[in-house]
């Protein structure tokens, strides 16, 4: 049975899984008959066969495992754009389709495909450029079509919102916009799209503080939503009209719907935010490189700019 395995990175957060995600799914629609293999050093299995996507991941700790698995695939997709082992095992192991980023390297002649790594594209959207060395398509709607099929496993609740919040942001505290500043837009948010709008914030293991604070605060029209599968963080960005976010692993879900977006950044993350019509990175104004400088007024400011398409 032919088998295309995709080697990934060795991430510590999860927003470095998610931003696979619409590759995956398009390789799925590109290779229906495929066995999709996912590849990588992590153990972190739960975040790709939680997925409709992908039928089986491996465990490659040692060169004697990659070899293993390219001995049994048709294709390899490569996601590493430093290392120079994987297209001369390739070659080695003979795999007819071997599918990698080029650089300055000297192993980037042995690439059967090929696409170059630029460092302020996207992480999801270089990803996919990979296949498209090999079929045309349009990146935002395979996105938006991925995180469609990620939200039919999810279950009936939580109850869609207009907005959602997401103020996590695992990698530290340089990445968290206070919940304070979150909760600063609701009136102007209310006041701009209807009075009975409703808000969920969607917090994970890093924000309990946050989430007991909320639940204590019972806020009226907002709902707080704690560990939600990634099927349901799907569903629900997909229903919202607004999703205002720190540089957080859900938030790449978010991106991927291509619903209007406002993500809050310490300073310019153009491997972490996808730069479109309907989306704004808003940074604070003085340079400080301190995510608290951000006010709320700008992040307001882009939010009604993103809704306007």
């Amino acid at each position: 049975m032919p088998t295309t395995t995709v080697f990934i990175r060795s991430m510590r957060f999860l927003g470095g899984h998610l931003v696979t995600y619409p590759l995956l799914h398009q390789l799925r629609k590109t290779f229906p008959e495929d066995v999709i293999t996912v590849a990588g050093t992590d153990p972190v299995s739960e975040h790709y066969l939680d997925t409709p996507w992908v039928d089986r991941f491996a465990r490659v700790d040692s060169l004697r495992d990659k070899l293993g698995i390219m001995r049994n695939s048709t294709r390899i997709f490569v996601l590493h754009w430093s290392s120079e082992q994987y297209a001369p095992l390739g070659l080695f192991c003979r795999v007819p389709m071997r599918v990698g980023f080029h650089g300055r390297r000297l192993s980037d002649c042995l690439w059967t495909q090929s696409s170059e790594k630029d460092d302020r594209v996207y992480l999801g959207a270089a990803y996919m450029t990979l296949l498209q060395t090999i079929r045309d398509f349009d990146l935002q709607i395979a996105a938006g079509q991925a995180m469609h099929a990620l939200a039919l496993q999810a279950g009936i609740r939580p109850r869609p919102c207009e907005v959602i919040f997401m103020p996590g942001g695992g990698a530290g505290t340089y990445k968290r916009w206070r919940l304070d500043a979150f909760l600063a837009l609701i009136a102007p948010l209310r006041q701009l799209l209807g009075p009975q709008t409703r808000f969920a914030v969607i917090t994970g293991p890093d924000e309990r503080r946050e989430d007991e604070r909320l639940r204590a605060m019972d806020l009226p029209g907002v709902q707080v939503e704690r560990d939600l599968p990634m099927a349901d963080i799907a569903r629900l960005a997909l229903h919202a009209r607004l999703i205002v976010a720190n540089d957080c692993g859900p938030s790449h879900l978010a991106q991927h719907t291509g619903c209007p977006y406002v993500g809050i950044f310490h300073e310019p993350n153009p491997e972490w935010f996808w730069q479109r019509r309907q989306s704004r990175a808003v940074m604070p104004a003085n340079g400080s490189g301190e995510i608290q400088d951000v006010t709320p007024e700008q992040v307001l400011q882009s939010c009604r700019e993103v809704l306007q398409h």
